[in-house]
């Protein structure tokens, strides 16, 4: 889940001039239509899940209505952290403009050709311990971050029907059935 939370920037805990020098950074000084922060200043904040747990068998949500209480088990349990890939962008504009410098400062000996020895390698088979390791790097994790496909969703507020519709699953329906009346523990 990733999800964008728009930044108070008339706030006097904002400072205004760190927001548009993140902008700038992340952006740079030409307008397109896939920058980050359109308005030339940081207005807003992503936010990443990661799985917090994948035993979930101990979780459950509870709400208190009427003098009953209503437990349901929980199928997942996602942790939203700030997502920093605006840096990320930044640095790699950086490194851009670099590159772009040290590029135009070679201009002697461009008539000579440079020859160089080049050694060939064959690849030997992966063992398991560097193939955990390769599926446990931060390059490996970001390229199949990318690769998972998107779903957009719409947000309901709290008060909407269909919040209200959806809450309404978190009630036990059938209060007066004998299968209702005991909770089992599962095992360890």
């Amino acid at each position: 889940v990733e999800l964008e939370m728009a930044i108070n920037t008339m706030s006097p805990n904002y400072c205004r001039s760190k927001g548009e020098q993140i902008a700038l950074n992340v952006d740079g000084t030409t307008y397109e239509e896939t920058n980050t922060y359109s308005t030339k200043i940081m207005d807003k904040q992503t936010f990443a899940s990661i799985q917090a747990t994948t035993n979930t068998s101990r979780y459950a949500a509870a709400v208190f209505r009427k003098g009953e209480l209503h437990i349901t088990p929980l199928q997942g349990i996602l942790q939203m952290r700030p997502s920093f890939t605006y840096l990320d962008r930044a640095d790699g504009k950086q490194r851009e403009r670099e590159a772009a410098n040290e590029g135009g400062d070679s201009s002697q000996d461009e008539g000579e050709e440079d020859v160089k020895a080049i050694t060939v390698r064959f690849s030997r088979p992966e063992s398991e311990q560097a193939r955990q390791r390769r599926v446990q790097s931060y390059d490996f994790l970001q390229k199949k971050q990318a690769e998972e496909p998107w779903v957009h969703l719409h947000y309901h507020s709290l008060n909407d029907g269909r919040s209200e519709h959806e809450r309404q699953y978190l009630y036990c329906q059938a209060m007066d059935t004998a299968d209702n009346s005991e909770l089992v523990k599962t095992p360890k």
